[in-house]
């Protein structure tokens, strides 16, 4: 038979899915409207994301207790793992540039 799925879940979804449209409006407004170099607004949004990154890794507690001594890095020594994050950072430049110049 057909599995349902907790009313909290597709609430969650949807909650999801509309701050994410809200941000994508909010960044599009940001890049088309403010005088800064694209790329200045790229550096300072990545600088801002590895901050955020650091900290939430410092300060939130893993509540995997096997898993508690992980280090920050540990799993990047995989090519595949640096490879989905060096597409996905071409991805955010070729989105903001989108933003920034498409009409």
């Amino acid at each position: 038979g057909a599995s349902s799925y907790n009313p909290l879940v597709y609430l969650l979804m949807t909650v999801s899915a509309v701050l994410t449209a809200s941000c994508s409006v909010r960044n599009e407004y940001l890049v088309k409207h403010y005088s800064v170099l694209l790329n200045v607004q790229n550096a300072a949004l990545y600088a801002g994301g590895a901050f955020l990154n650091l900290f939430a890794f410092h300060v939130i507690p893993n509540p995997n207790s096997k898993q508690a001594n992980i280090g920050f890095f540990d799993g990047y020594d995989n090519p595949l793992a640096l490879g989905v994050v060096f597409v996905n950072s071409l991805i955010g430049l070729a989105i903001t540039a989108v933003y920034k110049y498409a009409d």
